[in-house]
């Protein structure tokens, strides 16, 4: 029998998906040293985001993300959704500790993303547990008609920020609320237009 080991050095290049009928249009769960690179997501539906980079482990033996995992050049088209099992909401892209922390170095860079109905940078630990999210850099970003806020944090961690530009943004810049410790919005040179905060305690409208 072959043992299992991570999956390493996949990569996700210049993809259309539309519509897809549940959860997210591209999905990284767990493995080592990955690219998502140049891809076209518009129009997810209920339950997902246009791209999740996770740790939750939907098999057995899990390996959670590790070295470096680049998203690079993609464009999303009114990506991210009301999750209805929850009520909550699901950003354009999604770094999740599901399960476990992520301590991969994570970089987010030339990011378009237009017409999102939620945020489009969320930062969560979705099972429950507030495991941190640390490593991430974005840099580069271009967004256009956002529906509540640019960053969404909901658990412990960092991630720094340069050069990523709003345009119509629904309701603040941030919403930093973690369920457990701090999360801190690290941010460097050329950002603008998504520069104000939301309150705790009641989700923005969009």
């Amino acid at each position: 029998m072959v043992a299992a080991r991570a999956d390493t050095g996949s990569s996700f290049t210049g993809n259309t998906v539309i519509a897809p009928n549940l959860a997210n249009g591209i999905a990284v769960y767990g493995g080592t040293d990955l690219q998502v690179r140049d891809n076209l997501v518009a129009d997810t539906n209920a339950l997902g985001s246009g791209i999740a980079i996770s740790n939750q482990a939907f098999a057995a033996p899990f390996f959670p993300l590790s070295g470096t995992i680049e998203v690079t050049g993609n464009e999303l088209v009114r990506t991210g959704a009301m999750n209805p099992n929850r009520q909550h909401p699901m950003g354009a892209l999604r770094v999740d500790a599901y399960d476990s922390p992520i301590e991969a170095e994570v970089r987010i860079a030339g990011t378009t993303a237009t017409g999102s109905p939620y945020s489009v940078f969320e930062f969560s630990s979705g099972g429950g547990q507030g495991h941190e999210v640390r490593g991430v850099t974005v840099e580069g970003a271009e967004l256009r008609g956002v529906g509540t806020v640019v960053v969404q944090a909901e658990t412990g961690g960092a991630a720094r920020f340069e050069q990523v530009t709003a345009e119509s943004v629904g309701a603040a810049g941030v919403y930093n609320c973690p369920d457990r410790g701090t999360f801190t919005v690290d941010l460097g040179a050329g950002n603008s237009g998504w520069d104000d905060i939301w309150p705790c305690g009641t989700w923005p409208e969009p």
